[in-house]
C-alpha cells in the first residue's frame, strides 16, 4: 500500500490478523469507543494517531483505531499479517504496488467501505 490521500479527515479500523492468532483468542474482548485515546504511532508520520485495541503492532496481529488528517500519505510499506481497512468516516485512496505496476487504479474508500489487502504486499 503506497498511502492514503485525504479529501476529509477520517477514522479508519485497521485489523491486521492472521488465522492463528484468531483462534488464539477465544475470548470475547469489549472496549468502550467513547474512552479510546489516539497517539502517534512510531514509525508513520504524526497526521495518523491511533489507538490499540487488541494486540501488539510490534510483536502479532493486531487492531488498531486510526485517526488520519486531511491530506495525510502514509509512505510504501508492508505488513506481515493481512491488512483489513474499514472507513469510518471521510475519504481514502489505497494504492498496493503490486497491482499498480499490473495497470490497477487506486481504491478509493469512503464511509462504510471496507478492503482486504494481503500480507507481505508493498
Amino acid at each position: 500500500m503506497r498511502h492514503k490521500s485525504l479529501a476529509l479527515a477520517s477514522v479508519v479500523l485497521l485489523a491486521f490478523s492472521t488465522v492463528q492468532s484468531i483462534h488464539a483468542q477465544e475470548h470475547m474482548a469489549q472496549h468502550a469507543s467513547a474512552a479510546v485515546k489516539f497517539v502517534p504511532i512510531a514509525g508513520l508520520p504524526p497526521c495518523l494517531t491511533g489507538a490499540v485495541k487488541r494486540g501488539d503492532p510490534g510483536k502479532e496481529a493486531f487492531v488498531v483505531l486510526a485517526k488520519v488528517t486531511a491530506g495525510c500519505k502514509i509512505p510504501w510499506h508492508w505488513h506481515s499479517a493481512t491488512e483489513e481497512l474499514m472507513m469510518v468516516a471521510g475519504r481514502a485512496k489505497v494504492e498496493m504496488r503490486e497491482a499498480e505496476m499490473k495497470g490497477a487504479s487506486p481504491a478509493t474508500l469512503g464511509p462504510g467501505y471496507y478492503i482486504h489487502l494481503p500480507g507481505k504486499h508493498v
